[in-house]
């Protein structure tokens, strides 16, 4: 995005001159995204917050391997790119804490 930013900005030297920074310091980006999701996962916070994030699930695979959570008598997780759209499962109206 930098490289793109950096094409279209030509003529904004300082914004050129930073973007040449963060590439030289950090090539592959692993740092820049490192500190968002950081950023991101202390903004939202949700235990504390009351913010939270929305996923799209589907059925969990018997052998998937990755996380899920029980709802409506099945298992669920996470949906990944080109994973099927289904029917949402039903949830429960109150939850642990009583509130709805």
């Amino acid at each position: 995005m930098l490289t793109q930013l950096m094409g279209k900005r030509g003529d904004d030297e300082e914004l050129t001159a930073v973007a040449r920074t963060v590439l030289a310091l950090d090539p592959g980006g692993t740092r820049v995204e490192r500190v968002l999701r950081d950023t991101i996962d202390a903004a939202l916070d949700g235990p504390r917050t009351g913010r939270y994030v929305s996923a799209r699930i589907v059925p969990a695979a018997p052998a998937s391997g990755k996380p899920v959570v029980e709802l409506d008598g099945g298992l669920w997780c996470v949906a990944s790119p080109g994973d099927p759209l289904v029917v949402a499962p039903v949830l429960p109206t109150t939850f642990a804490g009583g509130k709805q």
